[in-house]
């Protein structure tokens, strides 16, 4: 971020503050069902697969985990692309913005490659860290044949970004959904034989997200390619070239991010491969709550990616007052929604658990009572989490990753997994220690992550009083294009 007396911010026409909070919600609301549709993906697969028995859906659940703790990174450096965009879309700049993407694209092709080889050892890492056989069995077929959609999982990340900073979310929420039909046709096909296929069981269930990552992937590399709207960015008929300005500038935001998710998906991932220690019951019970809590997060996690597209944009346009309003404003409506979802948890918890199984199968009675417990401590942390994630999307609008790294170790690593272990292990509470532990890492991060932001404008607005009032928000690459660009709303 630079700052020039020479250059005056370009001149912004603030909305009142009910306005602001409406675009906000517009904006948050398709990329919201967007999350939801995607994460729908993995509440399929549990779905399905807890139909075949409590070890499937432990199973499973091992494999989701593992899958998370390596592919989640990877997705963090190439969602680096849409605050990037952000930032040029309200700078009016579209070749920064092409090449934005074009580097993201070439990024998830490497990325996607180092997933596809390390999935095949996951087998052997949940061996090592003293999991179950037959779950490690069940883990293992799961996550070879999903690692075959790692690849076009990540190129979706970075082409709905792209479209999401354009503020033209509605474009993936309806590829989403078409996602969701997709993959409920092929679990039913792959995984219980149908149609003439063979009964694959769990595998058949990572088959069917593969299929439906490449089929989004090619639908938003459809749509970029062929929208009339979008013809001016040249995304794919533009030159290709390989600049290492562009290149560093989405490897300095996006290492530190994926680095954070390391820290935030790690804590989760490093609960699940601790409750296999405890039994595989706790391994099931936990996986239920934490997918019942995924469901409800993407919620927030849409809010908070719309925080970074408003953040951006404001930004780009040298608008610090809107940056700070559209960042405010996400925390609120993401701590709102999340409300809401914890209290359907606290009062309804075996509605929730009846979506995984069976109430009136005996052999479910163990899990069930251990799921209804953490799922009432998963309602108490919703309104931290939504907090926490919608602060580190309105950080990531102001381009600053590096510094919520280090809070999401700190607090994560340091307060939630620590907490955790010594409550769980050391106090004998168990699994239910475990998500006390989570409930302390996540009330510390939000706290920590939206003082940040508060205090990062602050010291903008000061950096501005000190140039006399001339800022300009860009960086080299966004200062190529003078062209003014029509809003694609």
């Amino acid at each position: 971020m630079q700052i020039s007396k020479q250059s005056p911010i370009r001149p912004t026409n603030r909305q009142p503050l009910l306005a602001d909070i409406i675009s906000a919600i517009k904006l948050s609301a398709p990329m919201a069902g967007a999350q939801l549709a995607t994460i729908a993906l993995q509440v399929t697969d549990n779905i399905v697969c807890g139909r075949l028995g409590a070890e499937a859906l432990g199973g499973v659940g091992l494999g989701s985990a593992a899958y998370s703790m390596l592919f989640y990174p990877c997705m963090g450096s190439v969602a680096a692309v849409s605050p990037l965009v952000a930032h040029a879309h309200g700078a009016q700049d579209k070749a920064a913005a092409r090449r934005s993407l074009q580097h993201a694209l070439m990024l998830a092709l490497v990325l996607g490659l180092m997933c596809f080889m390390l999935f095949a050892h996951v087998g052997r890492v949940l061996t090592w860290m003293g999991q179950p056989p037959e779950l490690v069995r069940v883990a293992e077929d799961y996550m070879l044949a999903m690692r075959w959609g790692a690849l076009p999982a990540l190129l979706v990340v970075a082409m709905r970004g792209f479209l999401d900073s354009l503020s033209l979310p509605r474009v993936g929420l309806i590829v989403a959904i078409s996602g969701i039909v997709v993959n409920l046709f092929a679990n039913w096909v792959l995984v219980f034989g149908h149609l003439g296929s063979p009964a694959l069981g769990v595998a058949g269930s990572g088959w069917a997200t593969c299929g439906v990552n490449i089929w989004m992937a090619l639908c938003l590399a459809g749509y970029i390619a062929w929208e009339r709207l979008l013809k001016d960015y040249h995304v794919f008929a533009g030159p290709w070239r390989l600049e290492l300005t562009t290149l560093g500038e989405l490897l300095r935001l996006g290492l530190p991010m994926a680095m954070g998710i390391v820290a935030e998906v790690w804590l989760f991932t490093g609960m699940s491969f601790l409750m296999g220690r405890i039994s595989t019951t706790a391994v099931a019970a936990h996986q239920i709550a934490l997918n019942a809590a995924s469901v409800a997060f993407m919620i927030a996690m849409g809010t908070a990616n719309a925080s970074t597209v408003r953040v951006g944009q404001a930004m780009g346009r040298g608008d610090l007052e809107g940056a700070r309003r559209a960042g405010l404003i996400g925390m609120a409506l993401g701590m709102s929604c999340m409300s809401l979802t914890g209290l359907i948890f606290w009062l309804f918890p075996l509605t929730v658990i009846g979506v995984y199984l069976n109430l009136d199968d005996s052999a479910n009675a163990s899990v069930i009572a251990l799921a209804a417990q953490l799922i009432h401590l998963a309602a108490l942390f919703q309104i931290f989490d939504a907090l926490q994630v919608t602060s580190q999307g309105a950080l990531r609008g102001l381009k600053d990753s590096f510094a919520p790294m280090l809070i999401g170790f700190a607090s994560y690593w340091g307060v939630g997994l620590g907490s955790g272990f010594w409550l769980g292990f050391g106090l004998g509470w168990g699994a239910e220690g475990l998500w006390v532990g989570l409930i302390l890492g996540l009330l510390a991060a939000g706290l920590a992550l939206s003082t940040r932001f508060i205090w990062r404008l602050r010291r903008l607005r000061q950096l501005r009083l000190l140039n006399s009032g001339h800022c300009e928000f860009a960086t080299d690459s966004e200062k190529s294009d003078d062209s003014v660009q029509v809003p694609l709303h």
